[in-house]
């Protein structure tokens, strides 16, 4: 089943909004679940990890969600399409 760009972008934005809902900035749920794909919980921690929770400790759940509000879907749609052209 196709789906086009302007219902993918709907879907992320819906997500993205749920997802706004459910802030949460754990590093170690985010390192263990990036654990499934093979890398370390250790090796996450010092890198990727780190990353993310420097992220998610300058930004919180509000300003978070109040940033998804204000994007436009058609944002996200632009950005994939710059993504997968590369």
């Amino acid at each position: 089943m196709a789906v086009s760009l302007e219902a993918a972008a709907q879907k992320w934005k819906r997500n993205a909004e749920a997802g706004a809902r459910n802030w949460h900035g754990n590093e170690a749920a985010f390192c263990r679940g990036l654990a499934k794909f093979g890398l370390s919980e250790a090796q996450c921690m010092s890198g990727i990890g780190a990353r993310y929770n420097q992220g998610v400790s300058s930004v919180g759940p509000g300003e978070f969600a109040q940033a998804i509000a204000q994007t436009p879907a058609q944002k996200w749609a632009s950005r994939f399409l710059e993504g997968i052209s590369r």
